[in-house]
This record gives structure tokens, C-alpha cells and sequence, in this order.
């Protein structure tokens, strides 16, 4: 069915994030990660590769329903999605199976997420982390990311969660956020950063840059 995005945006819904949405969220996730991604783009990270590393780290995520899907009603499409989990919750057993090639990206913005686990310490249970926002191409211009974003701090916000942080790595994910209210509290330039004396992210030099960003969880 050929969906424009006048009349998408009709027939979306926006709604707590599902078991059976799991599989549709990861493969609508590793299709726009792999494809524009500055990070995954650089290091020729493949759809299934992030596939592999994101079914890893999602594994709990779904139970705590902080997540919000955009579901298209005329075919069940997830047209975009949020994942998002308590901030504070237990690292996954095992080891991805990508892990090797994330290395470079997981040494860039593990330091970063661990400043902030101990800068809001006081917000153990009260503290959300964007995982990742991804908006099926054909579904971008329709308002999805704003809505899903807003939609998991409301929900955030309804189970007792105070402040809410991601690490984007984009410019458009970051000015995105900026639109919506969200503040930058650190920033990594990507020509300045070094991994085993090497720039791996030079090739995502202009496209961003790795930015802490924050924002209250208020109810709509």
C-alpha cells in the first residue's frame, strides 16, 4: 500500500511498546541505524550487525513499558518507535554478539552514560535512558519522532521517572531534541577523540557529535 505522508499521518497511533512489537521495532531500528547513523556509518556497521548488538540490549526493555511505538492502522507497520529503559537497570548477561565492532562506538559513549549514572545517583528508579528513536523513512515529515518522544516522558513521567538523558550522536537527533526542550550538558568532538591512537569517527566529522542531553519527565 503506497503511503504519503499526508495521509500516514492519519492513520497513526501512538501507544506503550509490546512483546509482539519487539521484532518490527528491531528491524525498522537496524534499517535506519545502519543506513544513517553517523557512528554505524563510519565503522560499516551492517543492518544485521545492528540487528545483533540492539536485540541484546532490548532483551529487558519492553517488560518496564517505557517504550512508545507509532503504528500505521491500515497494515500493523511500526512507523517509528522510542526505546527507552530505567537508566539505573542491570547491564544484560552475556556479550553481544557484535561486540567487537561496536568497540569503538561503546568506548566513546560508556564513559558518558557512566557521568551520568553518578552525577544523578539520587535519581536511583526516578532516572530514564533513551535507547534509541528510529522513523521508517516513508513515515519521516509526519511528527513521529516528536511524538514518540514525548510520548515515552509522559509515560516516564506517570510511573514516578524525574529526569530523562540520552547520548545523541547525530545532528539532527541533537537538534531535534533542542527543538523539544532537551539540554546539552557534554559534549565529544569526533575529530578529538582517540581509540588505540586512531580517529575512527573522522568520516562522521560535520554530522554531529556525541552530546549528553537531559529533560525533566513532565505528564502531558
Amino acid at each position: 500500500m503506497e503511503k504519503s505522508v499526508n495521509s500516514a499521518r492519519d492513520f497513526l497511533i501512538y501507544r506503550v511498546m509490546e512483546p509482539a512489537d519487539f521484532e518490527p521495532v528491531l528491524d525498522m531500528l537496524a534499517d535506519t541505524f545502519s543506513a544513517n547513523s553517523p557512528l554505524d556509518v563510519a565503522l560499516g556497521i551492517t543492518e544485521q550487525e545492528f540487528r545483533d548488538m540492539a536485540e541484546f540490549e532490548m532483551q529487558a526493555m519492553v517488560a518496564q513499558r517505557l517504550s512508545i511505538v507509532a503504528e500505521d492502522i491500515r497494515d500493523g507497520t511500526i512507523a517509528g518507535a522510542m526505546v527507552a529503559h530505567d537508566a539505573h537497570s542491570p547491564e544484560p548477561e552475556g556479550v553481544s554478539p557484535a561486540v567487537s565492532k561496536y568497540r569503538p562506538i561503546a568506548e566513546l559513549v560508556n564513559p558518558m552514560n557512566a557521568a551520568c549514572l553518578e552525577t544523578y545517583a539520587h535519581l536511583k528508579g526516578k532516572l530514564l535512558y533513551y535507547f534509541a528513536l528510529g522513523v521508517r523513512p516513508e513515515y519521516q515529515g509526519c511528527g513521529v519522532a516528536k511524538k514518540v518522544t514525548w510520548g515515552v516522558v509522559n509515560q516516564a513521567a506517570k510511573l514516578g521517572y524525574e529526569l530523562s538523558y540520552c547520548i545523541s550522536t547525530s545532528i539532527k537527533a541533537t537538534e531535534a531534541l533542542l527543538r523539544l526542550g532537551f539540554d546539552i550538558t557534554d559534549e565529544i568532538l569526533y575529530e578529538d577523540w582517540v581509540y588505540k591512537g586512531e580517529k575512527p569517527f573522522l568520516a562522521a566529522v560535520g554530522q554531529g557529535s556525541a552530546v549528553i542531553m537531559t529533560c525533566k519527565c513532565v505528564p502531558a
